[in-house]
């Protein structure tokens, strides 16, 4: 299987955010998608962001 691209990953990223997905659920994120250990850091770093920006927008 090949490793996501960084847009496949930030519309993945997205989505996951959107149903209340939190980078604090890497481990269950590992275990519900199986993501590659690259993509799991990538995704929660921009859950993170996203966490961020909306409680800068608060």
């Amino acid at each position: 299987m090949r490793e996501s691209n960084r847009a496949e990953l930030e519309y993945m990223a997205g989505n996951l955010y959107g149903n209340g997905w939190r980078a604090e659920d890497r481990e269950e994120l590992q275990e519900e998608y199986g993501f590659t250990n690259h993509e799991l850091d990538t995704i929660c770093e921009l859950l993170e962001e996203y966490e961020n920006n909306s409680n800068e927008e608060e």
